[in-house]
């Protein structure tokens, strides 16, 4: 997997093509999952 910060996200990727995209935020800690089916 591959995990760097940019921009005060958190992005990790695995090899699948799926990430999840972390940041903090002054009301807490969001999370957005993101995916894409394998074709």
């Amino acid at each position: 997997m591959i995990a760097r910060f940019s921009l005060g996200f958190l992005t990790v990727r695995d090899g699948s093509g799926g990430f999840l995209l972390a940041r903090s935020g002054s009301g807490g800690p969001m999370v957005a999952r993101y995916g894409r089916a394998a074709s």
